[in-house]
């Protein structure tokens, strides 16, 4: 509760839930955060989303994936996630 709360705050809470409900998701490419409106990709300290792409810093699609590193939180995907742009998946 103390890292919800106090440490992340909303962002804490989402991403934990994110984690619970298995959407950080490790493809054979990339790895996936699912969030309310879209697939985020997350690499390197880096987020295609838009809170992060225009205000920077932690997003809670990459605290999820650091909390997901931390405890082995990935949902695995065999499969290749740029393929899912073409619909060769």
């Amino acid at each position: 509760m103390l890292f919800r709360s106090r440490l992340y705050g909303e962002r804490g809470r989402k991403a934990l839930e994110a984690l619970d409900s298995g959407r950080v998701m490790q493809y054979r490419d990339f790895v996936v955060v699912a969030g309310s409106s879209g697939q985020y990709i997350v690499e390197e300290g880096f987020c295609t989303c838009h809170d992060h792409l225009f205000r920077g810093g932690l997003c809670w699609h990459l605290l999820a994936v650091q909390v997901a590193s931390l405890v082995g939180g990935f949902r695995e995907v065999g499969e290749w996630y740029q393929e899912t742009w073409t619909g060769k998946a």
